[in-house]
């Protein structure tokens, strides 16, 4: 685990240009048969830990988490979808 360290440097966030990714956890399910047939709906979690708020490291953020939302529905050859982001607003 890699919990608050540059992707880069695997350090702590000490010199400029560190940078920080989040991690992104997501499912889909597509319905292909029956009434719902054509019927997708996916959920996401993206979690990033805390890091270094400026280049000096003179304060961190708080660790996050979101969770998006989406549903879609395809008929041949198009699709047509809705996704919300940050559905909790956190």
């Amino acid at each position: 685990m890699l919990r608050g360290l540059c992707v880069r440097c695997r350090q702590p966030g000490r010199g400029r240009g560190c940078e920080f990714r989040p991690v992104r956890l997501e499912a889909v399910a597509r319905f292909v048969g029956g009434a719902l047939a054509g019927l997708g709906l996916g959920a996401g979690v993206t979690a990033l830990s805390s890091r270094p708020g400026d280049l000096g490291n003179t304060f961190t953020t708080d660790a996050l988490a979101t969770v998006d939302a989406q549903v879609a529905y395809r008929r041949g050859p198009v699709e047509v979808g809705l996704g919300i982001d940050n559905l909790f607003d956190t």
